[in-house]
């Protein structure tokens, strides 16, 4: 289990890098680097809700070890955007899970392998439209993929076979 004791975290705008040290327990450092395309004298590219994100694994011990990584985000398409007062003069806004009309569909093309999630019945129009993980495929990279899982739940069906072997059923 990795934990986020002795985590170094570097934010330069438009980039953020989120690095984990290897242990004795788990002796490969793993650095999260993520990107927000920014384009100068450009708001309509620049606004674009894209994120970026790069795992790189660095093997800080002699002996060859192996790693398995997993990436999960919840399919927002659909939610419904509420406010709630909180106070007399502030409100929170927040996402309602609607849970309704989403969908998620396994993708490849070529070298890509994408889960992609949305939403056929959004209940509030500027949260249409589509998200998805995308990753290249690697020959030295076993991937696999669970397209959605109950989030309300233990999330046993996820990492229970993660935990066990490093794979997701």
């Amino acid at each position: 289990n990795r934990v986020a004791s002795g985590a170094n975290y570097q934010g330069l705008f438009p980039f953020s890098t989120w690095t984990y040290p290897a242990t004795q327990q788990a002796p490969a450092e793993v650095t999260l680097r993520q990107f927000s395309p920014f384009i100068p004298k450009d708001v309509s590219a620049s606004d674009l809700p894209v994120v970026l994100s790069e795992v790189t694994l660095h093997n800080r011990s002699a002996d060859p070890i192996e790693v398995a990584v997993m990436v999960s985000m919840p399919n927002m398409a659909g939610w419904r955007l509420a406010a709630e007062p909180i106070g007399s003069l502030e409100q929170l806004f927040h996402f309602k899970k609607t849970g309704q009309g989403q969908t998620h569909a396994l993708r490849q093309t070529g070298s890509n392998l994408r889960v992609v999630m949305g939403s056929q019945q959004p209940t509030d129009v500027s949260l249409f439209g589509q998200m998805a993980l995308v990753t290249e495929r690697n020959p030295d990279a076993d991937i696999t993929y669970h397209t959605a899982f109950n989030a309300g739940g233990s999330g046993a069906e996820v990492w229970g076979p993660f935990a066990s072997n490093g794979r997701l059923a």
